[in-house]
């Protein structure tokens, strides 16, 4: 558990931020794992992509994406209805975020090969790409830059879409030291994207 100093959230509401997120990665499992021998994905990769999503969305969209991130039980002023929560679901996802980047930032090191075991690495960057020229607004980014240290960034996909491609391969490579290099295969990113 990470200190309630370095989230921004108080005792009560980290707990029940972890309890959300470990509850929505046993549902995504249930779901994904039926029939599959061999799985592997990241719950917490998963939900801080919908916690960004949800900072912009709003009406039953940011309700669905609440309930199914269960943060409607991540803020105690919450009873089992997202919609009668004191807090939108914008604040619960910038809760859900805030816990993430916090977790991360403890465990990164700066030498991983210093003292007589190596240290472990976590990254976690978080990236938005948006079709160049589509404007945003700064209340939807502000929040994806501010806590989740989100970078949105920009590329042609209608006029150039394997260039963008390539550019998010590149990133990913660079920011996995070279361990996933093309994630997005030539069919992943066309001019609708």
């Amino acid at each position: 558990m990470t200190s309630s100093a370095a989230t921004g959230l108080d005792a009560g509401r980290q707990q029940a931020a972890a309890a959300a997120e470990d509850q929505f990665g046993l549902d995504l499992y249930q779901r994904l794992g039926t029939g599959q021998p061999n799985l592997v994905f990241s719950p917490a990769s998963i939900a801080a992509a919908l916690q960004l999503a949800l900072v912009g969305a709003r009406g039953r969209t940011a309700t669905q994406l609440a309930a199914a991130l269960r943060l409607n039980r991540a803020d105690p002023a919450s009873h089992a209805d997202p919609a009668t929560s004191d807090a939108d679901p914008a604040t619960r996802a910038r809760d859900g975020l805030l816990l993430l980047s916090a977790a991360v930032g403890a465990g990164q090191s700066a030498d991983p090969g210093t003292g007589p075991e190596k240290a472990v690495i976590l990254r976690a960057p978080s990236s938005l790409w948006v079709q160049s020229g589509l404007p945003l607004e700064p209340g939807f980014t502000r929040p994806l830059q501010d806590v989740a240290a989100a970078v949105v960034r920009e590329a042609d996909f209608q006029g150039a879409p394997q260039q963008a491609r390539a550019a998010i391969n590149e990133l990913i490579s660079e920011q996995t030291a070279g361990k996933i290099t093309n994630l997005l295969g030539r069919d992943a990113v066309t001019a609708s994207t």
